[in-house]
């Protein structure tokens, strides 16, 4: 019997402890193994204005154990995942690694002591990465602008850390990080297998409890557009990397918001059947690749749309992008595009939680988001009951070409865009400059 099925007949549990931190645990009576997985509010945002690395230096020494806590077993699956608004570490090995696992994830993330000999060849490898992708657009694009769009600087004034703040890194910066934001207030612990749920609330409230703490609260005033706001930054390359964030009105904790999202997502660019995909790939051939993703938090929430286009292309590109978007405002989708986003949606979903890592973060985020311990059961029946006047409703909410931002990377200088800018009513910035 899979994961899957048989977290359907189930065992879902929730247990909020002494010290704030949230348990969610799934219990799994056919399999031998146990995944784990802790979720902390952190991420890219905590670095505000000034992007000094301080935010990837603590995600990376925790990555790679580079502190003083315990080492985990060799046959132990391991990894960490870096987001605009949180930090998750997850573990995946049989059951009696269990005990082991938890020591050591509350050894990293409680008590930090970080190391000179660990702390110099991570910075130096941030500093490597930043010079790199200095010299790719794509992956300047693809990390460092996506995340800090969202949650970092205020509209991507600043895609990169600074070198020379990164060189002013101390390993005491870094454990003041942690002591600020690294805690158990608002952070979730999932555990999916085959454990005992009384046994695991027991010994986390001998052993977890002395991490104490809230962590201080992201300043997210600069995700307030209230107009256009269009940024070109002149790069090497010889295509132009093209990034629209679009906020959207989720509501917080409302469970049908969310997978209302997700489909106007995959019927923008979501699919191979989407409008942006069939319109600027297949009937026009302006593009290789467009897609959209969504990145939804309690307190933000965009849309982001995301394409590599030839220079002389990048302008039909945005104005066909901004047509669409302008359709969907007035008219909607329709029917049929709403019933295949529903059937992508649910296969993926699917198989993603087939397998025990999919299943701890399924039941991570929707905690996250409706605050609500529900099996992917229930979650597929939200999905399917949302209907057309729905997206529309999220869509008039959000009025999403209002408050558009546009960043565009590449060769192309801004006076390319001239006839383009002067359509929009916000500003126009070039690195960072406000443009007449």
């Amino acid at each position: 019997m899979s994961a899957l099925n048989t977290a359907q007949k189930k065992c879902c549990y929730y247990h909020r402890l002494s010290n704030g931190l949230d348990v969610v645990g799934c219990r799994l009576t056919s399999v031998r193994s146990v995944a784990v997985g802790l979720q902390l509010p952190a991420g890219s945002a905590l670095e505000g204005e000034q992007v000094c690395g301080r935010a990837k230096m603590a995600y990376e020494l925790l990555a790679h154990e580079g502190t003083s806590s315990p080492r985990l077993p060799a046959d132990l699956r391991k990894g960490t995942d870096f987001g605009p608004s949180w930090v998750w570490f997850w573990r995946h090995g049989l059951s009696h690694h269990l005990p082991q696992v938890l020591q050591q994830l509350l050894a990293s993330v409680s008590a930090p002591t970080v190391q000179e000999d660990t702390f110099i060849p991570i910075r130096n490898r941030i500093k490597q990465a930043i010079l790199h992708a200095q010299q790719y657009p794509g992956l300047l694009w693809r990390d460092a602008l996506h995340h800090h769009l969202f949650a970092g600087t205020p509209l991507a004034q600043q895609l990169l850390p600074r070198l020379d703040l990164l060189n002013q890194l101390t390993p005491s910066m870094i454990e003041s990080t942690w002591n600020t934001y690294y805690k158990p207030g608002g952070s979730v612990l999932t555990v999916v297998g085959c454990f005992d749920w009384d046994t695991l609330i027991r010994e986390l409230e001998e052993t977890w409890t002395a991490w104490q703490g809230s962590a201080s609260p992201i300043n997210w005033g600069h995700l307030q557009v209230s107009t256009r706001a269009f940024f070109v930054h002149k790069g090497p390359g010889n295509e132009q990397q093209l990034l629209l964030a679009l906020p959207l009105s989720i509501a917080k904790q409302n469970e049908q918001h969310y997978p209302t999202a997700q489909i106007l997502s995959y019927v923008l660019g979501g699919m191979r059947s989407s409008r942006l995909y069939t319109k600027v790939r297949q009937v026009r051939g302006l593009a290789y690749e467009i897609g959209t993703t969504l990145e939804a938090s309690e307190v933000a929430s965009t849309l982001f749309i995301k394409t590599s286009v030839s220079p002389e292309h990048a302008v039909d590109v945005l104005e066909l992008i901004l047509h669409e978007l302008g359709l969907l405002t007035t008219s909607g989708i329709h029917e049929e595009e709403l019933c295949l986003a529903k059937i992508q949606l649910l296969s993926e979903a699917v198989r993603r939680e087939e397998q025990l890592l999919g299943l701890v973060r399924g039941l991570t985020d929707r905690w996250c988001y409706t605050h609500k311990v529900s099996p992917i059961r229930e979650n597929l029946q939200t999905l399917m009951q949302v209907q057309r006047p729905d997206v529309m409703h999220l869509l008039q909410q959000s009025s999403p070409c209002s408050n558009i931002t546009i960043s565009t990377l590449g060769p192309l200088a801004p006076e390319a865009f001239a006839v383009f800018c002067s359509s929009l009513t916000g500003k126009v910035l070039y690195n960072g400059s406000l443009l007449a």
